[in-house]
């Protein structure tokens, strides 16, 4: 709501640590809000799509006193980081999209001669660039990825030691809970 009643489309996400703050962070902008809350009970309010701009580095923070509260925002003046590649780095950065996008193509390959479970949609790794702008979203695309492994790791390991308990409870003649 905040950012919709100050008509602000840009803000910047920062990972946090125990009230503080990492020095760098990403520049968002919003391109579409939905209202859905009505659809959701007010459980969700709005669905936002948004693009990740730029890298920023935060130069110093406005409102220090909201760091200790869970409701406000930070305000910071920050500084944006432009990629500025050497120029020898140009030599043979397509051999290295190139290199990227074949590597990417196996791995892909791999995932589906396996049947793994968790897989990239091979219609969605067609569209994927990996030059300097694609390449974000190609990393963001592996970082969702690795979170759903996290995810069903995770889970396979709680139902194995909901298996441990329960075994344990039957075979000490317990009632499984």
């Amino acid at each position: 709501n905040d950012l919709l009643e100050i008509g602000s489309k840009r803000f910047a996400i920062t990972l946090t640590s125990e009230r503080r703050l990492a020095e760098y962070g990403t520049l968002m902008e919003i391109d579409s809000i939905q209202d859905v809350s009505e659809q959701t009970n007010d459980q969700v309010k709005y669905l936002v799509e948004h693009t990740v701009k730029e890298r920023i580095r935060i130069l110093r923070i406005l409102n220090p006193e909201v760091l200790d509260t869970e409701y406000d925002y930070v305000m910071a003046e920050v500084e944006i980081l432009r990629d500025v590649d050497d120029e020898s780095d140009f030599d043979n950065l397509e051999d290295y999209e190139k290199l990227a996008r074949y590597s990417f193509d196996e791995f892909v390959s791999l995932q589906n001669s396996l049947n793994e479970t968790i897989k990239f949609n091979i219609d969605i790794v067609k569209e994927l660039a990996f030059d300097r702008e694609g390449l974000w979203r190609t990393i963001g695309l592996w970082q969702a990825y690795m979170n759903q492994i996290e995810y069903a790791n995770d889970k396979a390991l709680n139902n194995v030691v909901v298996d441990i308990i329960t075994d344990w409870y039957r075979e000490s003649g317990r009632k499984v809970p």
